[in-house]
């Protein structure tokens, strides 16, 4: 993958490779109309903070903030997160142009840029909505693939609806919802809210793979309060994928109208179960 930037009435050249996570740098020390490189840099856009991403980094050259110069940003062109190494809430790179639009001089900005301004759980995100702390209004639970901060685990976030039901505005209240990180060690967390055991109380249902053999089991944390949560930590099993996948996705629903919960469990292969 290359890239042509137009600097000094000529075009210059930004390269990169799939198995590479570095930039390179090819200067055109010919003219607009007969190319010539003779140098390459990988220190590239400066020597004090290179453009240094887990595989093929990718840089685009727009005027990001407006002042009337183009800017560099540098993210991963990737397809999916390859050995899960990649930070996608800090996967896009600002580098200001603080030179000219003849001479450009890039200085490293931030490594979120546009990502600080968003809810940003990396990739897989999965939400679901429960009225948690019983005051008549949903909360937002959201789980994620993996959270890099601890590993290859995946945490529970927990944002409270401080507004109205009709006006919801969410607060951040738990990074890592009743350490499960910890209890459960498991990565790919999808949770919902269902009432499983047909008691009368919404039970917190999720599934997760073993980093272990990468088998997907999906069970449920009893809860015992009709109001909020109350939840017994110990994991009951409904069911375990024991073909070593980790990207189905499940639903808890009466389908015959018998009263009790089923599973319908959807694989990638697109088979219904």
């Amino acid at each position: 993958m290359s890239k042509w930037f137009l600097v000094e009435s000529d075009q210059d050249a930004i390269v990169s490779e799939e198995d590479s996570n570095l930039l390179n740098f090819l200067k055109n020390d010919g003219n607009a109309t007969d190319a010539l490189m003779t140098e390459n840099s990988t220190s590239f856009p400066s020597a004090q903070n290179p453009a240094i991403l887990f595989s093929f980094p990718a840089a685009y050259y727009e005027d990001v903030d407006f002042d009337g110069l183009n800017d560099l940003l540098v993210a991963p062109n990737l397809a999916a997160n390859i050995g899960v190494s990649v930070n996608f809430k800090q996967s896009s790179w600002f580098y200001k142009n603080t030179g000219s639009a003849t001479n450009p001089q890039f200085q490293l900005i931030q490594r979120d840029f546009l990502q600080d301004q968003m809810l940003d759980f990396g990739e897989n995100a999965v939400p679901a909505f429960y009225d948690y702390d019983a005051d008549g209004d949903l909360d937002l639970f959201v789980s994620n693939n993996i959270d890099l901060d601890l590993g290859l685990l995946s945490t529970l976030k927990l944002y409270e609806n401080v507004g109205t039901p009709t006006a919801p505005r969410f607060e951040l209240k738990e990074t890592d919802f009743l350490n499960l990180s910890a209890s459960l060690e498991l990565f790919n967390l999808k949770p919902t809210f269902s009432d499983v055991d047909n008691n009368g109380t919404q039970d917190l249902v999720l599934s997760g793979s073993s980093n272990s053999n990468l088998a997907t089991s999906i069970f449920y944390l009893k809860n015992s309060s009709a109001r909020g949560l109350s939840l017994n930590l110990t994991p009951n099993l409904l069911f375990t994928l024991s073909d070593n996948r980790t990207a189905e996705n499940f639903k808890l629903f009466d389908i015959d109208g018998d009263g009790n919960q089923d599973l319908i469990v959807g694989r990638r292969s697109g088979q219904l179960e």
